[in-house]
């Protein structure tokens, strides 16, 4: 939750909704949280799922003090290993933040663009939202 109050954003999901989501995941082996430690205190995790084709790097943070020790790269490292001993290709699941894209691509990943399409019916539910900033006329 650190990572959220550093970036000035709240948290887009409830604990309780992120738990059970681990849980779910855990309990049906296909999910892993990976934790990097510094001096066997830990510093940094990540949360891991996958599917028949594919881990996906679902959510991570780390402890702002120890960022020098680069102990988040460590455990999306081992994520990346991890999905490659279950033969699965690793999805970054993308990112709209411009200091961590970077950081994606100096593992390797490469950029996948895709689009979202809606249909919005009726004239009131465009103006809507357009906005709300989600429709823009092009």
């Amino acid at each position: 939750m650190q990572d959220f109050a550093g970036q000035d954003m709240g948290v887009p999901y409830s604990r309780d909704l992120f738990g059970r989501l681990q849980q779910a995941a855990c309990d049906n082996q296909q999910g892993v949280n990976v934790i990097g430690t510094v001096d066997d205190v830990p510093v940094a995790g990540a949360f891991f799922v996958w599917d028949r084709r594919k881990m996906y790097y679902l959510a991570s943070g780390s402890h702002r003090d120890n960022r020098e020790t680069h102990a988040l790269s460590a455990v999306l490292w081992e994520g990346i290993k991890l999905s490659v001993e279950k033969g699965l290709a690793f999805d970054f699941e993308g990112t709209m933040l411009e200091n961590v894209e970077p950081h994606f691509r100096s593992f390797g990943a490469v950029q996948t663009p895709f689009f979202s399409v809606w249909r919005y019916g009726s004239r009131v539910a465009r103006m809507a939202a357009t906005a709300r900033g989600l429709l823009r006329e092009v």
